[in-house]
Formats: C-alpha cells, structure tokens, sequence
C-alpha cells in the first residue's frame, strides 16, 4: 500500500478515543480534532483519507454499535482496518483467514512498547472473521474479541451519533490517550454527577484526582499534557463545554423520531 496512505492512517490510530464526538454531531458543533472521536468518527477520517487515494471504505458492525472498516482498492482487494484498536496498517483479507490466525501489529507511539503492547488477530472466513484485540500492561494481560461479517454493514455511512442514540446519555465522559512517558494507556474522565475530572490507568483500580496537589498527580499531568498535546486548563474547559453539549443531545436521543 502507498507509504503516505498508510502514515495517515496511522495518525487516525494514535489518535484519542473518546465518547463524545456523537453528541457533538447530534447538536451540529465541531469538535477539537486534536480531542480525537469515537469508533465511527474514527472511520469518518478513514474514508476521507482513502477516497483521496481512490479507496471505498464500508463500515463493519460489531458487538450491535462498535464500527471498523472494510476498505476496497481500485483492484477490488479489500483490508480490514480497524483504527479504534490502534491496528497499524489494513490487512489484507484473504484465503490466509481459512487456514490460520493472522497476527498484526499495533501502533505504539511510546518509547517503552515493553510496558504497554497490543495486538490484533484475525481468524474465519473471507467474509465472516473474529477480530482478537490483545493487551500486554504491568498489571496483566487482556483479551476483546469482534465478531465481523460482510453481511453486517451499514449500507450508507453512519451518524456518528448513532451508537449513542440506542444508548442515550452517558454517565461520564471520558478521553483516552497512551501515555508517551509510561508507555501506560489512560482515560481522562469527567464524572457528569459531580464534575470532577480523574485520571485512571486502564485495567487498574487507580484513581488520581486532577485537583490533587500530590507531586505524582502533577507529573502525570504534565504527562498527558506531552502525549495529547493540549493544556490541562483546556481539558478542563472542553469537558464543561461538553457536559453541556451531552445535555442537549441526550434530548434530541430521547425523541420518539430519534432511533
């Protein structure tokens, strides 16, 4: 595959992942984009990269809301690529799928991929394969799987809000990003029923509380500034901005014409 296509979806994997780009389109506002998107805002920038080197990409279904994509070249070869799970590169799906599971590589922007190491697997059909997301961290290893067939598309490219319109308003919101310093992956979460913004290790019980003025907090604070790339103070400000834009979507979701 041509070497800028491929760096640029790279830069869509090592993007965060967040619960909030739905609701942002539900009330028609733009979001940050260094605040990164959802599985399908994910698959909107995808598309637009691969429509510029004469690509289509159609949108897989998995596990009823979680989105990934099926990309076909002008040579009608079609890849899987799934940016939500850091996949490197598209791969290739081919009769390899029938005989044994096929192992990829994970994007890892980290200067420590011994902390923290994904990767993906692939095994079925041509047509009708399971998606294996592997995680090895300090505190143990974990395993996803997705189960994805053709047959299970969207036959016209989705809403971003569409996942969230099943499921309405959520509790908290949150931002995920690898930690360039611990090689470690976090979310940022704000809790809608207090305000407060935390900052949890995934896979662990830790907490640390923005507002802490341990010198731990301070570091992993200047840390997750490093690896987003954006100021603590406009972290805080996008979360306000957001609860208020979560508000507002959750009463168009919970509209009779919604679904």
């Amino acid at each position: 595959m041509n070497l800028e296509f491929v760096e640029s979806l790279q830069d869509v994997s090592a993007k965060p992942l967040n619960n909030l780009s739905g609701a942002y389109q539900a009330v028609g506002e733009l979001m940050d984009p260094r605040f990164g998107g959802n599985c399908i805002a994910k698959c909107f920038d995808v598309a637009g990269f691969s429509r510029n080197f004469g690509m289509s990409v159609l949108t897989l279904i998995a596990a009823k809301t979680h989105r990934a994509c099926l990309i076909t070249n002008q040579d009608g070869e079609k890849f899987f690529f799934d940016p939500s799970l850091m996949m490197s590169t598209p791969e290739f799906i081919n009769d390899n799928l029938l005989m044994d599971e096929i192992d990829h590589d994970c994007i890892n922007p980290c200067d420590f991929p011994a902390i923290f190491y994904s990767s993906v697997s692939l095994f079925g059909t041509t047509s009708n394969f399971s998606v294996n997301w592997e995680l090895e961290t300090p505190v143990g290893s974990y395993d996803y799987s997705y189960n994805f067939s053709f047959e299970n598309s969207d036959l016209y490219f989705p809403r971003m809000d569409v996942a969230d319109r099943h499921r309405g308003k959520p509790d908290s919101l949150f931002l995920r990003f690898l930690n360039k310093e611990d090689g470690f992956l976090y979310r940022v979460q704000y809790m809608s029923f207090s305000g407060k913004i935390v900052l949890i290790p995934h896979f662990t019980s830790k907490v640390y509380y923005l507002d802490s003025k341990s010198t731990h907090v301070k570091t992993l604070i200047s840390e997750m500034e490093s690896s987003l790339d954006i100021s603590e103070n406009e972290i805080r400000q996008f979360f306000s901005n957001s609860h208020e834009i979560v508000q507002d979507a959750s009463l168009i979701w919970s509209r009779k014409d919604a679904v």
